[in-house]
């Protein structure tokens, strides 16, 4: 789990990893053309651009981002933060290596959510790029793939991810930690942008009332009531954080 090593809403309160052992630049470029695809079938459809959020989506995201980038640079450079709306059906939000988060206008309406709770929201797919989830994921599964020393590009391990249920099955652990993780780190990023915990935490309320049980072989994500426990027990510090913050506005 990442530490909060100082209480000091200007600097970092989170512990970035060191970069794994998977090339940064060709996964950026990966997630770039991901991206890409996507935006082009959101403007295919008339569903790029925000309609009836877009303040404050924007007041969010730039909050956020200017917490995400107290917390430091990443091996190799600095985070280009970038922000990608839509207004897709059933789309949620998620996050792309490189600084992309993408969030969807629907989600905010069908949850009803306030300012701190879709902050809270961009604050956990940050938490997955300054963690480092994706690069983290791709780096285990290679290592559980082939003999050591031996190396595959970042494609063939994505093709594996898409054709191979049991890589995804090895990798079900570690995604599930990375999603408690970037629990843990949006609260507290959240807080750093001055946005009250319990205001924020409220999000996972909403999200377990409205999803329905997940079914496939493989669970992405700890249950629930997993995820509400972790956010209980690090909210006395996200609180103080947020205290440290206010104060110094």
């Amino acid at each position: 789990m990442a530490a909060l090593p100082l209480l000091c809403a200007a600097g970092p309160v989170l512990d970035l990893p060191q970069y794994p052992e998977i090339d940064r630049v060709a996964l950026e470029r990966y997630a770039t053309r991901t991206l890409t695809r996507r935006e082009g079938q959101a403007r295919a459809a008339g569903e790029l651009g925000c309609v009836r959020y877009c303040a404050m989506i924007e007041r969010a995201f730039a909050r956020v981002a200017a917490a995400a980038r107290a917390q430091g640079e990443l091996p190799g450079g600095p985070v280009q933060w970038q922000l990608v709306v839509t207004t897709t059906r059933g789309e949620a939000a998620l996050s792309l290596p490189g600084g992309h988060v993408l969030v969807s206008e629907d989600m905010i309406s069908e949850l009803r959510l306030s300012e701190a709770e879709l902050a809270f929201i961009i604050a956990h797919e940050s938490g997955h790029l300054l963690l480092q989830h994706e690069a983290q994921a791709l780096d285990f599964l290679q290592a559980t793939l082939l003999p050591r020393g031996l190396r595959r590009s970042v494609w063939d391990l994505y093709a594996e991810l898409d054709y191979n249920a049991g890589a995804l099955l090895r990798l079900q652990s570690l995604m599930q930690q990375s999603e408690l993780d970037a629990d843990y780190a949006g609260l507290l990023l959240g807080a750093q942008a001055g946005y009250p915990p319990a205001a924020m935490a409220s999000a996972l309320s909403k999200i377990a009332a409205s999803e329905q049980q997940r079914a496939g072989i493989v669970q992405t994500h700890p249950a629930m009531a997993q995820r509400l426990a972790h956010i209980g027990r690090a909210m006395p510090m996200a609180e103080r954080l947020h205290e440290v913050t206010m104060a110094r506005h």
